[in-house]
């Protein structure tokens, strides 16, 4: 693994156990969860929708909480965070529609042979090629990629011994990165899951975890809102 690799997978780690900006509670007067009729997913989950950038809706579990982060220091483009009831979460980030030929470190763009119409291409973000994809709705093309990382090694510090000391059966974590690029309203769609899953192996075997809930029913569910 290069070095830049390896950089970019501590981030990823880090990320996952502390929120990307300073969140702030929405305004009463402005609130992002939309008043719609609960309903039953095909697993009986009661869902509601979540309204994102006043562009899309997405359906979550009635159990979680939404929290958008406003731009900061640190990043210029919204972030929603969405927590689970045992405190688990995963942010969906609102970037702007760029093409790039390669990646550029900080962005989340498309490649141009994939804004060209080949899925097959590649999208860059968060320091990662993604390349495997899978299709939701709208006809829109998921990129995705999942990284597995030794938390024996990555929890070293220069005062403790390395590896660290850690239960063998949560050794690896594991990182989703999902992306939608959507051209017609100018959006790439990142929702990030750091953190997702953790197990004995250093191996992905599919979807796990929060990862899991991802994959099948909250991006599958995404929409573009109606005026």
């Amino acid at each position: 693994m290069n070095k830049t690799l390896t950089i970019l997978i501590i981030a990823l780690i880090i990320n996952a156990c502390a929120p990307l900006v300073t969140a702030v509670p929405v305004p009463a007067a402005a609130p992002i969860e939309i008043a719609f009729p609960t309903s039953a997913s095909p697993s009986n989950t009661i869902v509601k929708k979540v309204l994102i950038a006043d562009k899309y809706l997405i359906e979550i579990p009635e159990d979680f909480t939404v929290h958008e982060n406003i731009s900061s220091s640190t990043t210029t483009v919204p972030i929603y965070r969405i927590e689970e009831s045992n405190g688990a979460s995963f942010d969906i980030i609102v970037h702007p529609y760029l093409v790039s030929s390669s990646l550029i470190p900080g962005k989340c763009v498309v490649s141009t042979d994939f804004d060209a119409g080949a899925t097959p291409a590649p999208i860059f973000c968060e320091g990662l090629e993604l390349i495997n994809l899978f299709t939701i709705s709208e006809d829109w093309t998921v990129k995705y990629r999942g990284v597995i990382s030794d938390l024996s090694l990555l929890l070293c510090t220069a005062n403790s011994p390395c590896p660290v000391e850690v239960p063998s059966e949560t050794r690896y974590s594991t990182t989703y990165v999902f992306v939608v690029a959507d051209k017609s309203l100018s959006t790439i769609l990142e929702f990030y899951v750091g953190d997702a899953f953790r197990s004995p192996s250093n191996e992905i075997d599919g979807f796990e975890g929060l990862g899991s809930v991802l994959h099948d029913s909250i991006i599958p569910s995404l929409s573009i809102r109606n005026p």
